[in-house]
């Protein structure tokens, strides 16, 4: 092989390994702080249940919160202490994570707030026992899934 075959080979090989080692780490910090989500919502409840308000509750999680979650909390605290709108710092926290459940808090916090609710608490706890479930069964399917994957690398190696 040529000098500059194998300096191919070794760019593609290190660029792979680069790659693979990003989707890793996206991987591991989308699956932290899906796994965070019940702890901020207790959080939220706790919080609206002592009398703070909603922007209040939400800007305290980036003190107290998860350490996987805090930093966007942070922010949404100096967007709304720099006179942001309520629903635009909102809307940041919801593109930062995107993801279904945050929209889901997001978008019922959004109404609590706008046109206000006395049965915000109720819908967030709905919430927050829906996530754990849906997190419980999530783990279950990935168990399950390791299982069969290792069960078929294992045939293919026979």
């Amino acid at each position: 092989m040529s000098f500059l075959t194998l300096i191919t080979i070794a760019l593609i090989i290190s660029l792979a390994s680069v790659m693979a080692y990003k989707k890793y780490v996206s991987n591991k910090i989308a699956l932290n702080r899906s796994n965070a989500w019940p702890e901020v919502l207790d959080l939220i409840i706790a919080s609206l249940q002592s009398g703070a308000s909603i922007s209040e509750s939400l800007s305290a999680i980036g003190k107290v919160g998860p350490a996987f979650v805090r930093e966007p909390f942070l922010v949404f605290s100096t967007k709304i202490e720099s006179g942001e709108r309520f629903e635009a710092a909102l809307n940041y926290l919801k593109e930062e994570f995107a993801d279904p459940i945050t929209d889901q808090l997001f978008e019922a916090l959004y109404f609590a707030s706008m046109f206000g609710s006395r049965n915000s608490i109720k819908v967030l706890r709905e919430l927050s026992e829906y996530v754990s479930s849906d997190l419980a069964l999530r783990g279950e399917i990935q168990i399950r899934f390791g299982w069969i994957r290792n069960s078929a690398n294992l045939a293919a190696v026979a």
